[in-house]
């Protein structure tokens, strides 16, 4: 049972010494199985708490029974080279003829802190971005609505959040947004797509949208992000330019700095 758990499994006496562990613990730790028997549990531990850790010992001894260890606080395991990592760490006790044993499984959770780490940098990057990043399920459900999407289309998350976009899309462009939508399910991504979106008020905006899909661990397209900006006034300023050309008296040719029309 110890050598099939995917955790790294510790067997301590009542005095603190250890007296069993599996092939996890050699891997995460970086003992031998023989330089570990016999050794203090403390040998596991960050130099930083090492003092501390026999009342904790005892803590726990008076009160045996499965639970997480140091539920609230950070913990960490000492690795052979004094290099340490972030543990989740559960214990329970074994009632022996010999005496109480207490058993710990430690698991190494720094690819989890990462991962949550990122996700919240993540995060706070669409949360403060000034365009709207919305995202949605396959079948078009909004899954989430960062602030500006709320300025943008004047709704808030709350009244969008799994409601279907089409509420955003003019009724007459929804057959061509299927389309489109059917394109990144299939894996593609598209830059700078033209569309018409209606605001709560009722006012009509063109936007500028990026549409990529989202994955899943296993790699299946899941759903679809958006990213969108309003592009009205600069349409509008388009518009007018060319209308200032057009109103000229004379020939009015627009040229590139490398020479082309």
């Amino acid at each position: 049972l110890l050598e099939a758990a995917p955790d790294a499994m510790v067997c301590v006496r009542g005095d603190g010494r250890i007296v069993l562990l599996n092939a996890q613990t050699e891997r995460l730790f970086g003992y031998g199985r023989d330089e570990l028997a016999g050794q203090p549990v403390e040998i596991l531990v960050p130099d930083a708490i090492k003092a501390g850790h026999p009342a904790l010992r005892a803590g726990y001894a008076a009160h045996p029974g499965p639970r997480p260890m140091g539920a609230g606080i950070e913990l960490s395991g000492r690795r052979r080279d004094g290099s340490t990592f972030p543990a989740e760490i559960s214990l329970s006790a074994i009632d022996t003829s010999g005496g109480i044993l207490v058993m710990a499984a430690v698991r190494d959770v720094t690819e989890r802190r990462r991962a949550a780490q990122a996700a919240a940098w993540l995060t706070t990057v669409i949360q403060s971005s000034h365009e709207a990043v919305i995202s949605r399920n396959l079948d078009g459900v909004i899954l989430s609505w960062n602030p500006g999407a709320e300025r943008l289309y004047g709704y808030s998350a709350a009244e969008m959040v799994g409601h279907h976009l089409e509420v955003l899309i003019p009724a007459g462009h929804r057959t061509a947004e299927r389309k489109v939508d059917e394109v990144i399910a299939k894996g593609e991504s598209l830059e700078q797509f033209q569309a018409q979106r209606i605001r709560k008020n009722g006012t009509l905006i063109d936007v500028s949208i990026t549409l990529s899909p989202i994955a899943d661990s296993t790699g299946t397209i899941v759903g679809i992000s958006s990213v969108s900006r309003d592009v009205s006034s600069q349409q509008r300023a388009d518009a007018q330019f060319r209308a200032l050309l057009e109103a000229a008296p004379d020939a009015m040719v627009c040229v590139r700095g490398d020479g082309r029309i």
